[in-house]
């Protein structure tokens, strides 16, 4: 998992037009009957273009914390990568610490809601 992680900032940052995923993204399958990626974009100091390529390449968990200062700009990808056909909110997993979140991920819910902080 670390190694994938690694491996696509690296390529993302120096070959930002070549990245594909080695293999499709498992899923598991909660009793609920929802389904929860394996693997997950971490967006602390992310640019956007990385959440993008990350959408467009197969990533569909993405992680994001108010405390991490650019969820606007977060919001802002997510909005057009939706607008834009790309991918469909509903196959998006965006757990998040809520209603200014909502706000600024231009978004109408989240999958999980997570708190990073006071722990």
């Amino acid at each position: 998992f670390l190694l994938h992680l690694v491996t696509f900032f690296f390529f993302q940052q120096n070959y930002p037009d070549s990245i594909e995923m080695a293999a499709p993204i498992r899923f598991f399958e909660l009793n609920t009957g929802a389904k929860l990626p394996s693997v997950a974009l971490g967006t602390y100091a992310v640019v956007p273009a990385t959440i993008e390529q990350a959408i467009k390449i197969g990533y569909r968990h993405i992680d994001c914390a108010s405390i991490y200062g650019n969820e606007k700009e977060i919001g802002s990808v997510l909005k057009k990568i939706i607008d834009d056909g790309l991918v469909k909110r509903e196959e998006l997993d965006v757990p998040k610490a809520l209603e200014k979140t909502l706000k600024d991920l231009q978004i109408d819910y989240v999958d999980l809601y997570l708190i990073h902080w006071p722990a």
